[in-house]
């Protein structure tokens, strides 16, 4: 799929005020069971800018990514970055996926990126980050 198709179902809508940081946290599963990849548990963390996603429709997005293949937990969570980041466009975001790995390992990835000139009006870790991927 490609990703114009795979964003489709993500929906935004405007943020009445940016004055302020604003932390948002969404968590989901995917239901998925590849060889590299088995129930996927998604946590997506975001700092808006001028738009924020639509919770409704990141469920169906994440609905919808268990169609493709993907090659492990990598490139799952960098697709999910990539496609959150051109849809909304957040001052921060982090994305992780923690999926269960052949030999009863858990495999965690953790990927995030920000505006270049983005600074967090909080000090130190944000609020219910445990430190940990």
């Amino acid at each position: 799929m490609n990703p114009f198709d795979r964003r489709r179902p993500l929906r935004i809508r405007p943020i009445t005020s940016s004055r302020m940081d604003i932390l948002t946290r969404l968590d989901g599963a995917i239901p998925l069971a590849q060889r590299h990849i088995t129930a996927p548990k998604i946590s997506l963390r975001y700092v808006p800018d001028r738009r924020v996603l639509d919770p409704e429709s990141v469920a169906v997005y994440l609905s919808h990514l268990a169609r493709e293949i993907w090659a492990g937990p990598e490139e799952l969570a960098l697709a999910i970055l990539d496609d959150i980041n051109n849809e909304a466009v957040p001052r921060w975001i982090q994305v992780r996926v923690t999926a269960h790995a052949p030999g009863g390992l858990d495999h965690r990835v953790v990927v995030e990126d920000h505006q270049p000139q983005w600074r967090p009006s909080w000090s130190g870790a944000p609020v219910g980050d445990t430190g940990a991927p």
